[in-house]
């Protein structure tokens, strides 16, 4: 934790953290950074050299973030969450029910593996019920039939 500025009080009014995530490498490969202040904090999270493209927003009631937006360009994915951010929790489906879904949902575009996939509005975890909103389209699977 570093201070940056620092309050009357002993305690900071804004500080910020990291954390290195990259599995005996150096952080530029894949960490994370927070910017705190006393009642929030904003989380840049960045992969690089990871293969995949896509697009994505996830809400909830638990977790670190109730709002975290991704962007993934093939080589380099960048995720930036809001700790507190008050008008999620008025989504439909946001809420905790303490059923399968926790109040998490997510809206996902993604391209990897060959294949196009989606998720819209649903649970971002894997979930017993798959619909037209949870699904993938493969173009080779498509034109040249599924593999045995």
């Amino acid at each position: 934790m570093r201070t940056l500025i620092q309050g009357k009080t002993e305690d900071p009014v804004l500080w910020w953290s990291s954390q290195n995530l990259s599995d005996g490498g150096s952080m530029w490969r894949h960490g994370r950074a927070w910017l705190h202040t006393r009642r929030n904090a904003v989380r840049i999270e960045w992969v690089i050299l990871e293969k995949r493209a896509g697009i994505w927003i996830q809400c909830g009631d638990v977790g670190d973030d109730n709002l975290t937006v991704g962007i993934s360009l093939f080589f380099v994915t960048l995720y930036l969450g809001v700790q507190r951010f008050p008008f999620v929790l008025r989504l439909p489906g946001v809420a905790w029910t303490g059923l399968h879904g926790s109040g998490e949902r997510e809206i996902r575009v993604s391209i990897m593996d060959e294949g196009i996939y989606w998720r819209l509005w649903r649970y971002p975890y894997a979930g017993k019920s798959r619909d037209w909103r949870d699904r993938s389209f493969r173009p080779l699977d498509f034109i040249l039939g599924r593999e045995r």
